[in-house]
């Protein structure tokens, strides 16, 4: 490769990273490619048909939009009525090399300000796959959130508008740009919607199954309905009373800012205590967020009351299988082997001692300087 195709096709990658994705396939879907598959692909074979012609990267660089869009408009066609095999399927199409302006004769009048930039750093790496999950998810719109949440209400499980915010973002953030090397372009393509639709289920599923259990775990501590009268109180006495209110604080140091945080808003240690929703608010997230953060919180808190009398052996282990592990009752009574009414009893017991002690650290104990 000669040198000024070398730097101009640098040019053009930097370009190309400077206006973005969307404005590129926006530009290619102008001129024919109809699918986000097809948008990529010809995005790729353009950046290659740039690499091999100095005369069509000196004319993107000159951001000459006649001679761009001839060559969007002849990728687009040498690809009509073919299966997309690969999204770097260039390889076998014919690149339109003599499209756009002859090198050395591009009007000054188009010609970029300042000097090409060298390829030093490197030029921006064109990711075909990447770039197709940007473009699933803008084309799919609001349209994506209401299927998936109609199919998660199909199987009894609903969620918010807002957690269902929340997921998209996660999902897009963490778990999109690994699933989409599973996708097929000869079989996706004009299927881009359906197949971000089952994805995202899949993962939008998941979620909702773990925030059930998340959801009865933290029930069963602290919010759980029913009546418990034929269980007898869990009455704290003075020793231990002061015991876990002399080992709290230094406990409490310990655990990370957001759990701490969550913690005191929940139980009310610096003002009236917080309803989830509104520990959820204050915390800039949902309210299935807000109860896992209260889980963790807790369950950091249980393994660092280490101090003998403050929790039982019982309670260590329900403590550990339902705010750790994050299993609900049932599965954790399997788990010990236990009637579930015994570890329903158990988890109340620790709830009962947790809200006693952190309730108490708002009030000034007998012998305890806040």
């Amino acid at each position: 490769m000669s040198s000024l195709t070398a730097t101009s096709a640098c040019a053009v990658a930097c370009l190309f990273e400077e206006q973005g994705v969307f404005h590129w396939a926006a530009r290619a879907r102008r001129c024919g490619a109809s699918t986000p598959t097809r948008q990529v692909w010809t995005l790729g074979a353009f950046l290659a048909a740039c690499t091999a012609s100095p005369a069509l990267a000196l004319s993107v660089e000159a951001r000459h939009d006649d001679a761009i869009d001839a060559s969007l408009r002849d990728l687009v066609q040498a690809a009509s009525g073919r299966p997309i095999l690969s999204l770097d399927a260039h390889v076998g199409v014919n690149l339109p090399t003599g499209a756009g302006v002859p090198a050395g004769n591009v009007p000054s009048g188009h010609m970029p300000a300042g000097p090409t930039p060298a390829c030093t750093p490197p030029a921006p790496a064109w990711r075909p796959r990447e770039a197709l999950a940007e473009l699933m998810l803008v084309d799919s719109g609001t349209a994506l959130l209401a299927h998936v949440r109609a199919r998660l209400a199909t199987s009894g499980l609903r969620l918010d508008t807002l957690e269902l915010h929340d997921l998209l973002a996660m999902f897009a953030s963490r778990e999109l740009h690994l699933a989409i090397g599973s996708f097929d372009p000869a079989l996706g393509d004009g299927k881009e919607a359906a197949w971000l639709t089952t994805t995202f289920h899949r993962f939008a599923l998941r979620h909702a199954l773990t925030r059930r259990r998340v959801e009865r775990s933290f029930d069963a501590a602290f919010e759980g309905p029913g009546d418990r009268s034929s269980e007898p109180p869990v009455i704290l006495d003075e020793r231990l009373h002061e015991q876990m209110l002399r080992v709290l604080p230094a406990v409490l140091d310990r655990l990370r800012p957001e759990h701490q945080r969550a913690l005191r808003l929940y139980f009310g240690m610096e003002g009236p205590e917080q309803s989830l929703g509104e520990v959820a608010e204050a915390l800039s997230t949902n309210v299935y967020f807000a109860r896992l953060t209260l889980l963790q919180a807790l369950a950091a808190l249980a393994a660092r009351m280490d101090e003998p009398g403050l929790l039982d052996a019982d309670e260590r282990q329900v403590a550990d299988l339902l705010f750790a592990q994050g299993f609900d009752v049932a599965t954790a009574a399997q788990r010990l082997q236990q009637a579930p009414s015994r570890v329903q009893h158990v988890a109340a017991r620790i709830g009962q001692k947790f809200r006693g002690a952190l309730r108490a650290r708002t009030r000034t104990a007998p012998g305890h300087r806040r």
